[in-house]
């Protein structure tokens, strides 16, 4: 996911920010402003998916991957099999 390497470092970002808003969630901060979840739960939704459509679609061979470490080995180096 992302066209280039910019793409993927503001992806990362945004992505940061929202497991961040989570886990101010999930261990009860009060950091937390409510009006901000719903739209977060959205568009972490929106790219779970993406990303499993992404894997299904195009990057079958990460399946075969017994480890998320070789999983991600794989992505870095832009292996493909």
């Amino acid at each position: 996911m992302g066209k280039d390497a910019a793409d993927r470092a503001k992806r990362q970002s945004q992505y940061k920010k929202l497991y961040a808003l989570r886990s101010n969630v999930v261990h009860g901060s009060a950091k937390v402003a409510s009006d901000k979840v719903p739209g977060a739960a959205r568009e972490t939704v929106h790219i779970s998916l993406s990303a499993l459509r992404e894997l299904f679609e195009h990057r079958t061979d990460l399946l075969a991957e017994t480890t998320s470490e070789d999983r991600g080995n794989k992505l870095l180096l832009d292996i493909r099999s």
